[in-house]
C-alpha cells in the first residue's frame, strides 16, 4: 500500500514538473505511460524514466523535465547596433549597449544634418545669420550668403542729395558735401548710379569752380537749382540777380556744356506753365542751345560725342516751346525767317533745311515733337474746321491722312 501511495505522488510530481517546462496535457500523458508499468499493482514492477531533452537557448543547454542536461547554451546571436537601436539578439530579442548614435553631415541654415551612416535627418537647422546692412550689401547670411532687404542707401553718407531721377530702371542721385563754413564755404561732389558711385566724391568737377564754389554763385555755399532731366543728365542753374547760368552734364561720359549771357538752353512749358525739365534733353542725350540775339541762332549739342554744331537758321520765335526736341536727325520750329519775312513752321534738319511743311496746317494744339518708330502725326483742321490726322515720315512725306474725332 505504501509504494502504490509513493507511486501515484511520483506521477503526479512528474506531471506538475512536465506543465511547469510548458509540455501539453498529452505530452505528458504520453510521457507517464511510457515510463510506468502496464500493472501499477505488481509489487516487484521498477519505474523507468526517460530522457526528453528541450532544444538549448542562447543562455542554457538542453534540459529534460526531470532536471537533466545536456550540451553548451547556443551563446545570443547579436544584430549590430543602429543610430538609434541597441545591438540585438536575433533569437532571443535580448539587446546590450547603446545606439550608434547619428553622425556626419552638415546643417545648413534651413536643413538638419544628414546621418552618413542611415541617411536620415538628425538635430536642428542652424539657422542664418545675418551681418548688418551696409552702403554695399543688404544683410546678408555670414553661412550661406543669402540676403534680406537692401544696401543701405548710399546718398544717406552724403551732407546733401541734390535731386534724384530715373532712367528706365536706373536710379541717379545727384549728392555733394559741404567741406568748410559759411562765408568761405567748399564743396565737394559726386553721382550715385544704382546705390554706387558712379562719379566719387571730388571738388574737380563740372558744377564748381576753381575756388570751390558752386559756378555761377556769389558764394559758395548757394546750390543753386539741380534737376535731373533724362538719359543720365542733370541741369544746373543759377541766377546770381544778373544773369543766368546753365549747365548740363552727363557723368557717363564726363561731358557738359554751358551757357549764360544772351545764350540759353531751349526750354518746354506744360499747359499749366510749369518747365518740363524732361524735355531738355532727348533720349540720345541731344539737345539745343540758343543765342538771343532778336533772331535766335540754334546749336545742337551731343554729350554722347561731345558734338556741337551751330545750325545756319534763324528765327523769329517769341516762347520755348516754338523749338521742338530732336527726333530722329529733326527737330520742330516755328517763327518768321529773317530772310523772307514770312511766317512758317515743320521739322528742320541740322543744316536748317526744312523737311515737313506744316505751315499749311493748324498745330496750335501741337504739344509732342517727337517721331515714333520714323512717323510723326498731328492733328490739324483743314478751312471747314474738320480735324484729321495726318502722318508723316522723317523725309516729310504723308503716310496717311484721316478723319480725327472733334
Amino acid at each position: 500500500m505504501l509504494k502504490k501511495s509513493i507511486l501515484v505522488l511520483m506521477l503526479f510530481l512528474l506531471y506538475l514538473s512536465a506543465f511547469a517546462c510548458g509540455d501539453s496535457e498529452k505530452d505528458v500523458r504520453k510521457d507517464l505511460e511510457e515510463n510506468i508499468f502496464e500493472s501499477s499493482t505488481a509489487p516487484t514492477d521498477t519505474f523507468v524514466h526517460t530522457h526528453k531533452f528541450s532544444d538549448a537557448t542562447c543562455d542554457k543547454g538542453q534540459s529534460c523535465i526531470c532536471g537533466e542536461t545536456q550540451g553548451e547554451p547556443l551563446g545570443h546571436d547579436y544584430v549590430e547596433a543602429t543610430c538609434t537601436e541597441k545591438a540585438t539578439c536575433s533569437r532571443c530579442g535580448e539587446s546590450y549597449g547603446k545606439p550608434l548614435g547619428h553622425e556626419g553631415g552638415e546643417a545648413t541654415c534651413t536643413e538638419k544634418a544628414i546621418c552618413s551612416r542611415c541617411g536620415k535627418s538628425y538635430g536642428e537647422p542652424l539657422r542664418h545669420d545675418y551681418a548688418e546692412a551696409t552702403y554695399t550689401a543688404p544683410q546678408t547670411c555670414t553661412r550661406c550668403g543669402k540676403t534680406i532687404g537692401e544696401k543701405l542707401k548710399l546718398s544717406t553718407s552724403c551732407g546733401m542729395l541734390l535731386c534724384t531721377g530715373y532712367d528706365g530702371s536706373d536710379c541717379y542721385e545727384l549728392v555733394a558735401n559741404q567741406i568748410d563754413g559759411y562765408p568761405d564755404s567748399t564743396f565737394e561732389f559726386g553721382v550715385i548710379k544704382n546705390n554706387e558711385w558712379l562719379v566719387e566724391m571730388s571738388s574737380n568737377c563740372p558744377f564748381i569752380n576753381e575756388n570751390g564754389w558752386w559756378k555761377g554763385a556769389k558764394y559758395g555755399n548757394n546750390p543753386g537749382k539741380f534737376k535731373y532731366i533724362n538719359a543720365g543728365c542733370f541741369y544746373y542753374s543759377h541766377n546770381d540777380g544778373i544773369g543766368l547760368f546753365e549747365m548740363i552734364y552727363k557723368p557717363e561720359t564726363g561731358k557738359y556744356f554751358e551757357v549764360s549771357g544772351l545764350v540759353s538752353f531751349t526750354m518746354f512749358k506744360t499747359e499749366f506753365g510749369e518747365v518740363d525739365y524732361s524735355k531738355l534733353c532727348n533720349d540720345k542725350s541731344e539737345f539745343l542751345a540758343r543765342i538771343n540775339d532778336g533772331h535766335y541762332t540754334f546749336s545742337y549739342i551731343n554729350l554722347n560725342t561731345g558734338e556741337t554744331k551751330a545750325i545756319p537758321l534763324k528765327l523769329h520765335v517769341n516762347n520755348n516751346q516754338d523749338i521742338g526736341l530732336l527726333s530722329d536727325g529733326l527737330f520742330y520750329a516755328y517763327g518768321g525767317s529773317n530772310f523772307t519775312g514770312t511766317d512758317y513752321w515743320g521739322f528742320f534738319d541740322l543744316n536748317g533745311n526744312q523737311i515737313i511743311d506744316l505751315t499749311q496746317y493748324d498745330t496750335t494744339d501741337l504739344k509732342d515733337y517727337q517721331f515714333r518708330n520714323g512717323k510723326y502725326t498731328i492733328t490739324c483742321k483743314n478751312n471747314s474746321g474738320v480735324k484729321f490726322n495726318i502722318t508723316f515720315d522723317t523725309s516729310g512725306n504723308i503716310i496717311s491722312q484721316e478723319k480725327a474725332e472733334n
